[in-house]
């Protein structure tokens, strides 16, 4: 029987932009740059660098003359609220215990809750990459944020943008719907 409902944050219920980020460095290829950015953003994702080396890291990266602040300023000012994907949590929340299972490092996510305030439906229910070490899809990721609540996979829906996440619920034995928009999850939750 499904009793607990968990939702990815990047891209399910906050829309994210780095592209801004890169514009604001005037950093055109994208592409050329995520493979200098990944190691250091994955290190901080799963709390292994603290802030403050991140931010360093990134300041060399980027040859830039901003304080350690901005950059973080900048890091963080990516976010949009997808307001539908909140009130479709909302109204699981009567009937579902709801939580937050993200890969997220802690300048993100501290902006997102300031933010979006919305969010605080969610109350204290995060499960957050950068506080428990690891990273979605990894089943020990599962095991550690499932933990953290003592929820049981088989009682459990997750949802989440990226496909490797989704199977990687379902090898752990969750439910799991790969969410595109609002439209199709919700349609897909009815159906459960």
């Amino acid at each position: 029987m499904l009793k607990n409902v968990i939702f990815d944050l990047g891209n399910v219920l906050v829309q994210c932009h780095f592209e801004r980020f890169f514009e604001h460095y005037k950093i055109s290829g994208l592409d050329s740059k995520l493979p200098l950015v990944t190691p250091i953003y994955e290190s901080f994702n799963r709390g292994k660098i603290s802030r403050n080396d991140f931010l360093i890291k990134m300041k060399h990266m980027l040859d830039t003359d901003d304080s350690l602040e901005k950059i973080a300023y900048n890091w963080s000012d990516i976010f949009t609220l997808d307001k539908e994907m909140v009130k479709l949590a909302e109204s699981l929340k009567k009937d579902y215990d709801i939580f937050i299972f993200s890969n997220t490092d802690e300048i993100h996510f501290n902006r997102i809750i300031i933010d979006f305030p919305e969010l605080e439906i969610f109350e204290h229910n995060f499960m957050l990459s950068y506080e428990i070490g690891e990273l979605k899809p990894n089943a020990k990721a599962f095991q550690l944020a499932l933990g953290k609540f003592n929820l049981i996979p088989a009682e459990s829906l997750f949802i989440d943008d990226r496909m490797e996440n989704v199977n990687g619920a379902k090898i752990f034995g969750m439910d799991a719907i790969h969410h595109l928009d609002y439209g199709s999850t919700k349609e897909k939750i009815n159906r459960r």
